[in-house]
């Protein structure tokens, strides 16, 4: 899958280590290049679909073993380091997910 697919859900799953919990991934392989703003953008899109997809109900019906878990987090794998911009919209996302109770993880992979 790729972020640039804005609509897709790339992954769920439920973690081995938290049997409470739905997971959703996105894999970010983009480099960091200028304007940073139109990367942003594009995560931003994607996450929103996500989200969407959460409140919908959809994640249920899409991965029916979901159905009463209380936790759901949003993971990001980055492929290349973040620049300082990308830092400050992570914090800022993560803030307004926990409003709707869901949290948000990343990570670079090396």
């Amino acid at each position: 899958m790729s972020i640039q697919d804005v609509k897709t859900i790339d992954s769920i799953g439920i973690p081995n280590d938290s049997q409470d919990t739905v997971s959703l991934a996105i894999s970010d392989h983009l480099v960091w290049g200028e304007p940073i703003e139109e990367h942003l953008y594009t995560l931003q899109e994607k996450i929103n679909s996500y989200v969407a997809f959460i409140e919908s109900g959809e994640l249920y019906d899409a991965f029916p073993e979901s159905k009463g878990k209380s936790v759901k987090i949003i993971e990001v794998y980055f492929k290349y380091d973040l620049p300082e911009q990308a830092f400050y919209f992570l914090k800022q996302v993560s803030d307004m997910l926990k409003s709707i109770n869901i949290g948000l993880k990343y990570k670079v992979l090396q």
